[in-house]
C-alpha cells in the first residue's frame, strides 16, 4: 500500500498514533495479506470521518485491484 499510495502521490509517513488521532482521522484503513484493504467507519463505536470509506482509501482500493488483477497469481475454484 505505501509504494502503491507513493506512486499516486499520496504523502505517506508511519507515526506511532493515539486513540485520539485515530478517533479524529479524517478516513482509516487496514491493510494485510489476507484483509487486502480494509475501511475503517467506527472505532470503539465512535466514527472517523464521514462514516463511510474516504477518497484515499477508495483510491488505493481501486489500485490494488487494478495491481492484483494485472499481476496476481489466479485462483481457481
Amino acid at each position: 500500500m505505501i509504494e502503491l499510495a507513493e506512486a499516486a502521490g499520496i504523502k505517506v509517513s508511519e507515526p506511532n498514533l493515539t486513540r485520539y488521532d485515530l478517533f479524529n482521522a479524517d478516513e482509516c484503513f487496514l491493510t494485510g495479506t489476507g484483509a487486502e484493504l480494509i475501511p475503517v467507519v467506527k472505532i470503539d463505536g465512535r466514527v472517523i470521518g464521514t462514516g463511510k470509506p474516504g477518497k484515499l482509501t477508495r483510491i488505493l482500493e481501486d489500485k490494488y485491484h487494478a495491481l492484483t488483477n494485472a499481476s496476481g497469481e489466479p485462483i481457481y475454484k
